[in-house]
């Protein structure tokens, strides 16, 4: 299936957290001039990745709050996931 069939009160979750989602990255973004969408998303890489974040990382995470960005992204996922109706087959494959 191409496009999932969302119900309104999914369609409203996903944008209420997409519309987070751009409010964090724009409120970090006006902050922090320094910070960009790229070193924000490669910061997230390494989280996701497990690595350790380096002095310079953790430097650029007090300003950029990369893990509020995970957590969105995250919400997002499982909210789409939710629209497709894949949650329930990915919550099988899991066990």
């Amino acid at each position: 299936m191409p496009f999932p069939a969302p119900t309104p009160a999914q369609k409203q979750k996903i944008r209420e957290i997409a519309e987070r989602l751009d409010a964090h990255r724009k409120k970090v973004q006006s902050q922090s001039p320094e910070i960009t969408i790229t070193g924000m998303y490669n910061l997230l890489e390494k989280l996701k990745a497990g690595e350790t974040f380096t002095d310079a990382d953790r430097a650029y995470n007090d300003k950029a709050l990369v893990s509020t960005l995970k957590q969105s992204h995250d919400a997002l996922d499982a909210a789409v996931l939710d629209a497709y109706g894949w949650d329930k087959i990915l919550a099988i494959k899991r066990y």
